[in-house]
C-alpha cells in the first residue's frame, strides 16, 4: 500500500508539472488600455478604425480614443455613461471627430447586455442606429460564436445578430460586456478585426 501511494504521489506530482495541467485559457476581457480594431468600408473608401479604451469603470465611465488610418486622418475622444453598457437601446456608428459626449442612453463600439439578451430571448429588439430606430430580428436557429484575434490569438467567443433588412449588426460577448463584431448598411459597414490587451 505505501508502494502505490507513492507512485500515487509521484504522478501526480509529474501531472501537475505536466504541460497539459498548465495549458491556459484566454479569458478575454475588455479594460483600460484595451485596443479594438475595425475594419471599415464607408462608400467606396476602405479604412481602418482603431479604439483605445482610456476609461473603463463605474467611477469613471467609459471614454474612447479613436483615429483612423484614412487620407485625411480623423480622430476624437467618446465619453460615454458605464451604466449604458447594462441598458442603452441607442448606438452610434457614423464617426464623429473630436470631443463627443454621450447621452446616458447612446453608446459606441459597445452595446448594451439588455438589448442582447432580449433579442435573443424575445427574437426581436428595437434598436436606434444614429437615432433612426428600426425593428431588429435574431436568425439565428441556435447559440453561434466568432471567432477572433484577441491579443494576437484566435479565440471563439459567443455571438448574437440581428437583421433589419437593409441593415444587419453581430455582437460578440466579451467578458461581461458586448462589443459591435459587425455593423452592414447599404453605405457603411464595420468588421472587427482585433482586440488586444494592455
Amino acid at each position: 500500500m505505501k508502494i502505490f501511494v507513492t507512485r500515487f504521489t509521484l504522478f501526480i506530482a509529474a501531472l501537475a508539472f505536466s504541460p497539459v495541467c498548465h495549458a491556459q485559457v484566454v479569458e478575454p476581457k475588455i479594460e483600460k488600455g484595451s485596443v479594438i480594431i475595425y475594419e471599415v468600408k464607408e462608400n467606396t473608401t476602405t479604412y481602418q478604425y482603431t479604439v483605445t479604451v482610456t476609461k473603463f469603470s463605474e467611477a469613471d465611465g467609459v471614454e474612447l480614443k479613436w483615429k483612423t488610418n484614412e487620407k485625411p486622418a480623423r480622430s476624437g475622444t467618446t465619453s460615454m455613461a458605464f451604466s449604458a453598457l447594462d441598458d442603452a437601446t441607442r448606438l452610434k456608428i457614423k464617426l464623429v471627430s473630436g470631443n463627443e459626449k454621450l447621452g446616458k442612453d447612446q453608446l459606441r463600439v459597445f452595446f448594451s447586455n439588455d438589448v442582447v439578451t432580449n433579442l435573443v430571448g424575445n427574437k426581436y429588439v428595437y434598436i436606434a442606429f444614429d437615432e433612426k430606430e428600426d425593428m431588429f430580428l435574431y436568425t439565428a436557429k441556435k447559440a453561434e460564436t466568432a471567432e477572433i484575434d484577441y491579443g494576437g490569438k484566435k479565440i471563439k467567443v459567443d455571438y448574437t445578430s440581428g437583421d433589419a433588412g437593409k441593415t444587419q449588426i453581430g455582437f460578440i460577448s466579451i467578458g461581461d460586456y458586448q462589443v459591435v463584431h459587425t455593423f452592414m448598411s447599404k453605405d457603411l459597414s464595420f468588421t472587427l478585426k482585433s482586440i488586444s490587451g494592455k
